[in-house]
């Protein structure tokens, strides 16, 4: 059987959720998150198709800071993790205390028999993808055997634009980004092509910003 009666759980410090789940024939690879709000890190742990752990990773790109995961994709090379990273620091304008946040992307390759950094892809292992000073995450992951894809949202002077980009899959390097009007929230694929989904806000100003009723609901 699986687990316990069908049930394999694990216990984090702090605040403890699971993000992502993909399988292969050698097991399971699970994906989530755990720490403080102060110190966030991301956990992948993968699990034999009985449930025993198989090996366990604490992936921290960013100490002190907020590390967060977002998906988990397999091929027969290895494992790719896709969090994000964000620090806020304090800023001062015109005397008055403010803070800024900045956010990026990371996406990193593993070996599927020991969970460590595959270190030809990317930096050691790992790619950062910051294209703003603002808030840019991803949302969406998927892949196939031409390479990964990655769908978002960046922050562009306050203006939120989707952002979909392509890697290879054996170095991670760059092979198309596009850009939309409205944030990305998903994608999926098959072999037509990258459909995706997302929202678009919009603002709207009334002449009159309340109204007063009667006790029967009624305007009064």
């Amino acid at each position: 059987g699986f687990g316990a009666n069908g049930t394999v759980t694990k216990t984090f410090t702090g605040d403890g959720t699971a993000s992502s789940i993909a399988i292969d024939s050698t097991g399971i690879y699970i994906l989530g998150g755990f720490g403080y709000s102060t110190d966030k890190k991301l956990s992948l742990e993968k699990l034999n198709l009985s449930g025993a752990t198989q090996w366990s990773k604490t992936i921290n790109p960013l100490s002190g800071g907020d590390d967060v995961p977002h998906g988990v994709e397999i091929d027969s090379t290895g494992v790719y993790v896709v969090g994000a990273s964000s620090i806020t620091t304090s800023i001062s304008t015109g005397g008055l205390p403010e803070t800024s946040t900045d956010s990026w992307t990371f996406v990193q390759k593993r070996s599927l028999t020991t969970g460590a950094l595959i270190t030809t892809f990317g930096t050691g292992g790992s790619i950062k993808i910051d294209p703003t000073l603002g808030n840019d995450y991803i949302t969406g992951t998927s892949i196939d055997a031409s390479g990964i894809y990655l769908a978002g949202s960046d922050d562009v002077q306050g203006t939120i634009q989707g952002r979909i980009e392509k890697r290879r899959l054996d170095n991670g390097n760059l092979i198309w980004v596009k850009s939309s009007p409205m944030g990305v929230l998903g994608l999926t694929i098959d072999n037509t092509g990258l459909y995706t989904m997302g929202n678009v806000t919009v603002s709207l100003s009334f002449a009159h910003p309340w109204a007063r009723t009667n006790g029967l609901g009624s305007m009064a």
